[in-house]
């Protein structure tokens, strides 16, 4: 792939499919747009293609989602779509490995907020606790995509409840829990 600018850059997963279908005319890029989140980088591109309308399962079909904990999301339907339980193992390698980079000098002194020269050590800590942050989100995305998709191709119209979220995270016993299901992501993903 060839980039203004950056030139030709290598991809990590396979884009011959899409350089064939560009040189064909089916599909055109508009813009590409470079970012580097947690010691990766990342390059999306925004392409103007024409696909067909998906056909739904059952277009007619009115479901409302209720959302828990326990359950992540059921339909009205009867359907129940199980919570991942993402937090558990993810999460607790985030805490070992923040704990790791807390011990570490940083490139503040916390006291007199002086800037020196980071470790080493801090430089590693901090880049695994960046991975094993991303790890963890990575895994968030995949789950919210998944059942967002699923809830749009099975039903024509998907009604979902308006949580009082900020009320429900006082609640310290269920915080991490809700904090975790990313109610507001899945609703903005569908």
């Amino acid at each position: 792939m060839v980039l203004p600018g950056l030139g030709r850059i290598k991809l990590c997963e396979d884009a011959s499919g899409r350089v064939a279908r560009v040189d064909a005319g089916t599909v055109r890029v508009v813009s590409a747009a470079a970012g580097f989140q947690r010691g990766r980088w990342f390059v999306s591109f925004t392409v103007d293609i024409q696909r067909p309308e998906a056909a739904l399962a059952h277009p007619d079909v009115v479901v409302g989602v209720d959302l828990g904990i326990k359950t992540f999301a059921a339909g009205s339907t009867g359907k129940k779509y199980p919570d991942p339980r993402r937090f558990g193992g993810g999460m607790r390698k985030v805490g070992h490995r923040h704990r790791a980079w807390s011990r570490r000098v940083g490139p503040y002194d916390n006291a007199s907020m002086t800037r020196w020269d980071s470790s080493n050590r801090w430089c590693r800590a901090s880049a695994a606790l960046g991975e094993a942050q991303r790890r963890v989100a990575g895994q968030r995305r995949d789950g919210l995509y998944k059942l967002a998709t699923a809830l749009a191709r099975e039903c024509g119209t998907v009604v979902i409840e308006d949580l009082f979220v900020a009320g429900m995270l006082k609640n310290h016993c269920f915080a991490w829990r809700i904090w975790d299901a990313s109610f507001g992501e899945l609703r903005r993903r569908l």
